[in-house]
């Protein structure tokens, strides 16, 4: 994963009109269709494959909350990507985008606007609420004009992490993490951790917001033995639909000045409960 483009503050969808393909209401395997319950709010992430750019996805992390059968989201991320579940970079469009969202039965349609430009995407919702399959049409980059998407429902982020970090020197880095208060209509959490890189212990705290499956926040980290204040950090990271792991973990010190930043102090990897 591009360390600056994930970093960076997510702003915006360049984003091509289209209607999207009907979906079929019928529940699927004998259960019957999805009526409201339980109701879709709290953190989803999107992941939408391009039919028309094989290979290239677009991620969208979103906050919803529904009033009746209208649906908002609080916060809202989005990002392009590879094969993977590995977002790599923004959308290059210095707009915000807005979601809006709505339910008739189990079928959703959602809008993501940003500017004069507007996606569309249309899906049925799982009998359980948890999780939702269709089609979106328009796209993030040149030449993709929609494809399929599948969307599903992820845990807020608490509890103890531990893994092996790597620094920019390449030196593995044994990291511990603790998180707690993720709690409210923003998920704001707090977290605080410490390890040691080849012999050099330090330890760092921040606060952080989660946006469906993505979180970023800064704070402070201090290696053990140095001269000065604690260094401001960036922190960012992925997280699993049970938010038992925290891949492609971020957290770096910014300095330099420009469109691009430069980190003196990095430490990249994955974070299991």
């Amino acid at each position: 994963m591009s360390v600056i483009r994930f970093l960076a503050v997510i702003s915006g969808f360049a984003l091509v009109f289209g209607c999207a393909g009907a979906t079929n209401s019928s529940g699927g395997g004998g259960l019957p269709p999805y009526n409201g319950s339980p109701p879709l709010e709290g953190p989803w992430e999107l992941i939408g494959s391009s039919t028309t750019l094989p290979g290239q996805h677009i991620y969208v992390g979103v906050d919803l909350s529904q009033s009746a059968n209208t649906l908002s989201g609080t916060q809202l991320e989005v990002l392009t990507g590879g094969p993977s579940v590995s977002p790599v970079s923004g959308c290059p469009i210095p707009l915000e985008p807005s979601f809006s969202g709505s339910l008739s039965g189990a079928v959703l349609t959602v809008t993501l606007t940003s500017g004069t430009k507007t996606v569309q995407l249309t899906g049925e919702v799982a009998p359980d609420g948890k999780s939702i399959s269709g089609t979106y049409s328009g796209g993030c980059i040149p030449g993709d004009n929609g494809g399929t998407f599948t969307a599903g429902v992820i845990s807020p982020l608490s509890g103890t992490f531990s893994g092996t970090l790597t620094d920019a020197r390449n030196n593995p880095a044994q990291t511990s993490m603790q998180i707690s208060d993720n709690s409210g209509p923003l998920f704001t959490f707090t977290g605080t951790g410490q390890g040691n890189d080849s012999g050099n212990g330090f330890s760092f705290s921040f606060v952080a917001t989660q946006t469906g499956a993505y979180f970023s926040g800064g704070g402070t980290l201090a290696m053990a033995g140095a001269v000065g204040p604690p260094a401001p950090i960036t922190v960012s990271g992925h997280l699993n639909p049970t938010a038992t792991v925290v891949d492609h973990f971020f957290m770096g010190e910014p300095s330099g000045s420009g469109p691009i930043p430069i980190f003196f102090i990095v430490y990249m990897g994955t974070l299991s409960k």
